[in-house]
């Protein structure tokens, strides 16, 4: 079942942001990632997606904006999945890009990636061609 993500939009009180010193946490949101979390991340109209979640109670999904920018950032960067993963595992510049602001594994997103892209590819979009809507993300 589709339930918009807001996590992002507030961050951890005891996150890694709250804990690095005021330099590097200065440096992290000079950082591209953190641009990349402002002005794409935040910008995945997540409602776009709703087609592929099951319309029917189910258990919870990995959040859809986080799937598609980590594709991007796939893509971007050139890494295999298995890179992407050790990315978000240990890469704080990495989750800042994904608005995943405390340290927690993320397993629900690594299970959702063999099935989301086959779904969209079903669905008819695309990365860098727009959305149902009319909505451009890249």
């Amino acid at each position: 079942m589709f339930r918009p993500n807001r996590s992002h939009d507030q961050t951890e009180l005891f996150g890694y942001l709250a804990q690095l010193p005021s330099q590097k946490r200065q440096q992290l949101e000079a950082s591209e990632e953190y641009q990349f979390y402002q002005l794409l991340f935040r910008q995945i109209p997540e409602a776009d997606f709703v087609v592929l979640y099951s319309e029917e109670g189910s258990r919870p999904n990995a959040p859809v904006n986080t799937l598609v920018a980590a594709l991007i950032l796939l893509q971007k960067r050139g890494w295999t999945y298995r890179e992407l993963f050790d990315h978000i595992d240990i890469d704080l510049k990495t989750r800042t890009a994904l608005g995943l602001w405390d340290l927690e594994p993320r397993r629900s997103t690594r299970r959702r990636f063999s099935t989301f892209k086959p779904d969209w590819q079903t669905t008819g979009w695309r990365p860098g061609r727009t959305c149902w809507s009319g909505c451009s993300i890249i």
